[in-house]
């Protein structure tokens, strides 16, 4: 059967710990879901699409602000799905309509006109603060189609079939934000990490990805680069290489904030470094005074990553797009050029032709 958002497949929540040592700055968790794996197939490189659910108290302000019965176990479910934090243009034009305050009818054309201002109010107003002062009159199923769906969160798949049976692991870390003073919970980490209960069934389906996947050949080196939750794809990556005894070279580059207290997997990655199965560099950037990041780690071994990849290696990039992944391919580019005794212009073509050839491949967001 074919799994997708209209038709998701519900796993089951099996087991979520906190990664991360008391101390920590973050706070990052081991997900595992049960699933049939002959219903819901992966390969190692695909995202699992989660289809999270709203926190009951924000649904209920939402209902207040509506002036709906927040005792409506069916008002509830329905708002579920509904992306009821960030208001739409939409709203606002249908509560002009509705609206006999003058001057609530001259803000909102006033916000209407400009899409700046209106980009910025949206984006710094939940819905529920938007109803509290522009008060509207609408049906639970009107008020519903003036807003968003809830959209799918994708997350890395960080084990392999081939040794996890019957599971799909996650890695995802806690997102806040703050606005107006007040401490927000991205919806789908916070679905996933605090509200979701053990053995509660989950909406999910497997994202194929077409690009970011293991080299047929079990003999290709690869060099995977994921700090922070990048690192999910490797750890699936290297459990599937070693079930299916691949004999070649598999180099990670981990890095996070403090050794003692974000070292994700850290018995896991060590016994592979220990039976050779895994080169090993770590960058935790608040262990010394000068902070260390994975770019750094790549320059100081530049000699080694350029002999990898002048022996087919295989590049994987997975985490931050923002800074991460525009620092580590500067760094890359240097390494090329010290290295491999190109100019600036020559190993910039050089990367474009690993691009090319599918040996240089991203997964960031």
């Amino acid at each position: 059967m074919k799994y997708n958002r209209e038709n998701p497949y519900l796993a089951t929540l099996h087991e979520r710990y906190l990664l991360n040592s008391p101390g920590s700055t973050k706070k990052t968790y081991h997900i595992s879901l049960k699933i049939d794996s002959k219903e819901l197939e992966y390969q190692p490189g695909d995202s699992l699409g989660v289809i999270p659910l709203n926190e009951t108290k924000l649904i209920e302000k939402t209902l207040d602000a509506l002036n709906i019965s927040k005792t409506d176990k069916k008002n509830i479910g329905i708002l579920h799905t509904i992306n009821i934090c960030s208001g739409t243009k939409k709203l606002l034009v249908q509560i002009l309509k509705n609206t006999k305050d003058i001057e609530h009818q001259k803000e909102i054309e006033s916000l209407l006109a400009n899409k700046e201002l209106l980009k910025n109010y949206l984006n710094s107003n939940h819905v529920w603060e938007i109803l509290a002062k522009y008060p509207a009159d609408f049906s639970i199923v009107e008020f519903c189609s003036l807003l968003k769906p809830t959209l799918p969160r994708f997350y890395s798949i960080a084990s392999s079939n081939k040794v996890i049976n019957n599971e799909i692991h996650l890695l995802i870390a806690e997102n806040t934000y703050l606005l107006k003073g007040k401490i927000f919970h991205g919806i789908g980490s916070n679905y996933l990490c605090n509200l979701a209960k053990l053995n509660d069934m989950v909406a999910v389906y497997v994202q194929k990805s077409p690009h970011f996947k293991l080299p047929n050949q079990l003999d290709t080196p690869i060099i995977m680069i994921g700090p922070g939750t990048g690192i999910a794809p490797f750890k699936a990556f290297l459990q599937e290489r070693i079930a299916l005894s691949a004999t070649t070279k598999n180099w990670l580059f981990f890095g996070e904030r403090n050794r003692s207290y974000d070292y994700y997997y850290q018995k896991y990655l060590e016994n592979l470094n220990s039976n050779n199965n895994l080169d090993l560099d770590l960058a935790f950037s608040r262990d010394q005074e000068k902070k260390i990041y994975i770019q750094d780690l790549i320059k100081e071994k530049g000699e080694k990553f350029f002999d990898w990849v002048a022996n087919n290696a295989i590049i994987y990039i997975c985490g931050d797009a923002k800074q991460m992944a525009k620092s580590v391919e500067k760094a890359i580019l240097e390494v090329f050029q010290k290295q491999g005794k190109m100019s600036e212009q020559e190993s910039k073509v050089f990367l474009k032709e690993l691009r090319k050839n599918k040996r240089y491949l991203c997964d960031v967001y």
